[in-house]
């Protein structure tokens, strides 16, 4: 009897949630894919200087002079500042970073770096995407 009851009991609060607290009850949806809610145009941007040594040797003295600062030298990230060595943003398509770049974002304090030239900007996202690289290469190195 009492198993029945507590059916019972659990049926009658599953339709009351799905009548009542359904409608008014904020809708979950799934995170978004895009980055930063970067348009799928921008993300499907190439890189003109992807994987050229001398983008990424540009792209670090740029990252110096305009990132460091929040993100921190080796790029590991500060307080609330996500690292840009490692991680999710490597996973980012770089026309989407490029765009993230230009863009900002004032939610969360990112400044538009608008100003820069075009090619200053891929040079960063260029800099920005080696780390990775040079992580797996030296961790390999390491396990040697």
């Amino acid at each position: 009897m009492t198993t029945v009851m507590r059916g019972t009991t659990l049926l009658f609060l599953l339709i009351y949630m799905a009548i009542f607290a359904g409608p008014c009850a904020p809708r979950l949806h799934a995170q978004g894919t895009a980055f930063h809610n970067a348009p799928a145009s921008a993300a499907a941007e190439k890189n003109p200087y992807d994987g050229q040594a001398s983008a990424i040797a540009a792209g670090k003295t740029s990252y110096a002079s305009h990132c460091a600062a929040c993100h921190g030298v080796a790029a590991e990230g500060t307080g609330n500042v996500p690292p840009l060595a490692h991680g999710a943003l490597q996973g980012v398509p770089d026309g989407a970073i490029f765009w993230y770049i230009t863009k900002g974002g004032s939610e969360n304090g990112m400044p538009s770096w608008a100003a820069l030239p075009a090619e200053e900007r891929w040079q960063l996202v260029t800099y920005i995407k080696s780390m990775s690289a040079s992580a797996t290469t030296s961790s390999r190195n390491q396990s040697r």
